[in-house]
C-alpha cells in the first residue's frame, strides 16, 4: 500500500499524520505544490495509455503506481515566481501552474483515486451560503456589492469572497484580509466589490472538523477579548482564549453531514457562532483548513483519526480496483 500526500512544505498537520503512517508501516509519497517549479513532471497522452510521472530529488513517482492520494493542501494558491520578472511573466506563470494543478487533481478524482477533491461549489464562500440554506442552517445576511448605499446593515462586517491574503509593508508588518467591521461613516460611496454581512453577536465561536461522517466540535471563547470579537484571529492574546470540547445539537450536526455531502467533501473545517440569541450560524467551510488547534485544545488526535481514515479507504479502493 502506497499513499500520496499533496501538501506544502510548512504544513505541520501533515507531517503528524505523516508520523503515524510511519508508524503503522505504511508507505507514502509527499508531493509539495512548492516542488512543482523545480521538479520534472512528464503527461504523455498517448493512443494506448496515459501516464504522469514526477521526479524530485531524482526520486521517479509514477503517479499510477500510487494506490490513493490525499489532497491535503494543494489549494490552487499562487506559485511564488521570481520577482525580477515582468509582471505579466509572473501571471502568465501562475496561471501555468494553476492549470496543472487543477489537471492533476482532476486527473486523479477521475480515476478515483483521490480523497480530498474540491471543485468550484467547495471552495465557493456564496455557494456554501446557498447550500447551508438549502440544509436548513442559519447563515448571517449577506450581500455583495460594490457601493455604500446598498448596504441594509446597522453594524455589517465584511470578508473576503475568495481566500484571506497578507501583504507585507514596507515596516516589514503584514496587512492581513480579516473579517472586519465596517465603519459606514468612512467608507467611501463606491468600492471594490466586497462580501458584506450582518454582525452575529456572538456567545463563542465554534470551529468543527468534519471526516468521514464524524463532527468533532470546539467552543471558543474570544468574545472575552474586548479588542476584537468579530475575528479570533486578531484577538492579542489567542494562548488565553478558552477553547472547549463541545457537542453541537443533533439536528445542527445532521445539516452540517448533510451540507458536507451536497459540497462532495469527505473533510473539512467549518467556522460557526453561537449568538447570543442562543441560534446556530453556519459562517463557512475551508475543505483544506487548519485543524490542529481543534484537535490540541480538545485532544480529539485528529491526526491519527485521519491516518486510519487514509489507510481504511486506501484499502477500499484496492478491494474495488
Amino acid at each position: 500500500m502506497t499513499i500520496g500526500i499533496l501538501s506544502q512544505t510548512d504544513d505541520s498537520s501533515t507531517d503528524n499524520v505523516i508520523d503515524w503512517l510511519s508508524f503503522y508501516d505504511i508507505d507514502f509519497v509527499r508531493i509539495n505544490e512548492e516542488e512543482l517549479n523545480h521538479c520534472k513532471i512528464e503527461f504523455n497522452i498517448l493512443n494506448n495509455k496515459n501516464s504522469l510521472i514526477y521526479v524530485v530529488n531524482d526520486e521517479i513517482i509514477n503517479f499510477d503506481d500510487i494506490d490513493m492520494f490525499w489532497n491535503r493542501k494543494w489549494n490552487m494558491s499562487s506559485f511564488n515566481y521570481n520577482e525580477t520578472l515582468p509582471i505579466e511573466v509572473g501571471t502568465h506563470i501562475n496561471d501555468e501552474f494553476f492549470v496543472l494543478k487543477t489537471f492533476i487533481l482532476q486527473y486523479l478524482h477521475t480515476k478515483n483515486k483521490l480523497i480530498g477533491f474540491v471543485d468550484g461549489n467547495a471552495n465557493n464562500k456564496i455557494i456554501q451560503l446557498i447550500f447551508a440554506k438549502k440544509n436548513n442552517l442559519l447563515i448571517p445576511e449577506t450581500q455583495i456589492i460594490n457601493n455604500r448605499s446598498s448596504i441594509n446593515f446597522i453594524n455589517p462586517i465584511t470578508k473576503p469572497l475568495s481566500n484571506v491574503i497578507s501583504i507585507k509593508l514596507e515596516d516589514k508588518s503584514f496587512l492581513t484580509s480579516y473579517t472586519s467591521k465596517v465603519n459606514t461613516d468612512s467608507i467611501p460611496k463606491e468600492f471594490g466589490l466586497s462580501l458584506i454581512q450582518e454582525n452575529i453577536f456572538k456567545e463563542y465561536e465554534i470551529r468543527t472538523f468534519f471526516i468521514d461522517n464524524t463532527i468533532y466540535s470546539m467552543a471558543m471563547f474570544s468574545t472575552l477579548d474586548i479588542n476584537d470579537n468579530v475575528d479570533f484571529r486578531r484577538t492579542k492574546a489567542q494562548n488565553n482564549i478558552k477553547r472547549l470540547p463541545y457537542s453541537l445539537p443533533f439536528e445542527v450536526a445532521e445539516s452540517i453531514i448533510s451540507l458536507m455531502k451536497d459540497l462532495n467533501l469527505e473533510m473539512g473545517s467549518i467556522d460557526l457562532i453561537k449568538s447570543t440569541n442562543g441560534k446556530y450560524y453556519f459562517l463557512e467551510v475551508n475543505p483544506n483548513g487548519q485543524y490542529g488547534m481543534l484537535s490540541n485544545s480538545c485532544n480529539y488526535n485528529l491526526d491519527k483519526i485521519i491516518a486510519n481514515y487514509l489507510i481504511n479507504m486506501t484499502n477500499e479502493i484496492k478491494r474495488n480496483s
